[in-house]
């Protein structure tokens, strides 16, 4: 794949909010939807040009959710975030693990000042979300 080719994705819609935890999206069994399939929810943004080159569109992500419930025209999805931990006892090693970003060491002078992902805003029905299969 070259710089700038266009990776499709497929393309679904939030069609009901259920809580603050769980959306319903209309990509279902008959579309070949999985448990544990993972897409994102976007705020559409403006194509990224550089030198003359476009890149294709910078979305912001709202979230990156997971179908924990696929029906034959929906999936229920929810947000699910996995920590490492392991209990207390003799034969275990505590864990924790435990995940941030950090400053990279980069010049300071090639920094954009033009770059900038879209506003993101909350999650709404309509939303568009795709199926990344990450």
């Amino acid at each position: 794949m070259t710089k700038g080719e266009d990776i499709m994705f497929d393309t679904y819609k939030i069609i009901a909010i259920e809580n603050e935890n769980t959306v319903l999206i209309n990509y279902g069994l008959n579309d070949g939807a999985k448990e544990g399939d993972v897409l994102r929810i976007i705020e559409p943004g403006e194509d990224l040009i550089i030198d003359g080159v476009n890149y294709g569109a910078y979305d912001g992500i709202k979230a990156v959710i997971e179908i924990t419930a696929p029906y034959a025209q929906f999936s229920v999805c929810q947000r699910i975030v996995r920590r490492t931990s392991t209990l207390f006892s003799p034969v275990s090693v505590l864990q924790k693990t435990i995940a941030r970003t950090v400053p990279l060491n980069v010049n300071k002078d090639d920094i954009s000042d033009n770059l900038s992902a879209p506003k993101i805003t909350p999650i709404k029905i309509g939303d568009t979300v795709l199926l990344t299969r990450e």
